[in-house]
């Protein structure tokens, strides 16, 4: 005889499982400190104390910085003036260089599931950022998008997340449906600049023109390095009708000659 199982039984004993797996790595492999690799008592934090206070205490506030030159511009300007007419993302507010440290932070949170961390990344732009003036005039949030495929193979979009966190501290809506992504292409990690622009042309698009037109909108992505996910983003934003364009991502590359 074959007893049937119902799908909130299902949905029990996966549940179960998952928990079962969840111990076992923790006693395979202890959780520790991604910074110092010091044994942490418990899975549910990324690092230590010690490294996260001093991680978070370096990022402070900074000018507006353009990707295409690496460097930071007057905040009275709408975007960088050297490289006016390039193809650049416009105004975009970086909290922190890429260090050591913060790269193996943000790799945990990207890839390794560690999603607590977008919520600690985002009380610091409202640290920085609460009453700086592009911040009251924004009218929407939205992330830059992820190819479905790539949304479900991962289980999250880290720059929704930390967008979500920031409509809420900064009380501005998101709209996380109104900038699609239409096109997987491949990662853009070991692509140069060049390669960067060809990679991510065309691949985005906008399923509400409504939702965008006459908007001043708060881009968020996790990292920047060349601009161009950033800049392709703008430009449909744009096109579509958005009034203005921000961008405010995690992290960025070095400015040139610090």
């Amino acid at each position: 005889m074959i007893t049937e199982i119902k799908p909130s039984e299902s949905s029990n004993l996966r549940g179960l499982f998952k928990g079962f797996l969840e111990d076992l790595a923790c006693f395979l492999y202890p959780p520790h400190c991604v910074l110092c690799r010091k044994p942490l008592p418990d899975g549910l934090r990324a690092a230590c104390d010690e490294c996260r206070d001093e991680l978070f205490s370096n990022i402070k506030p900074s000018l507006p910085y353009c990707p295409v030159c690496r460097a930071f511009y007057p905040d009275i300007f709408d975007g960088c003036r050297t490289c006016a007419g390039r193809k650049s993302p416009g105004k975009l507010y970086a909290l922190s260089e890429m260090t050591a440290s913060m790269r193996e932070y943000l790799h945990a949170y990207k890839y390794f599931g560690r999603v607590e961390i977008s919520e600690q990344f985002a009380h610091k732009a409202f640290e920085l950022y609460a009453r700086a003036p592009f911040i009251k005039d924004i009218d929407v949030i939205i992330p830059v998008p992820l190819h479905p495929r790539k949304h479900h193979y991962r289980g999250y979009n880290q720059a929704e997340l930390f967008a979500k966190h920031l409509s809420h501290l900064f009380d501005i809506p998101m709209n996380c449906t109104a900038l699609k992504r239409k096109k997987n292409t491949k990662s853009q990690t070991y692509l140069n600049a060049i390669e960067r622009y060809a990679n991510i042309k065309g691949v985005f698009q906008i399923s509400n023109n409504e939702s965008i037109k006459n908007k001043r909108i708060l881009l968020v992505d996790d990292i920047v390095t060349t601009g161009a996910t950033l800049y392709e983003c703008s430009k449909t934003l744009r096109r579509a009708g958005a009034s203005q364009v921000i961008s405010l991502t995690i992290g960025r590359p070095t400015v040139l000659g610090q």
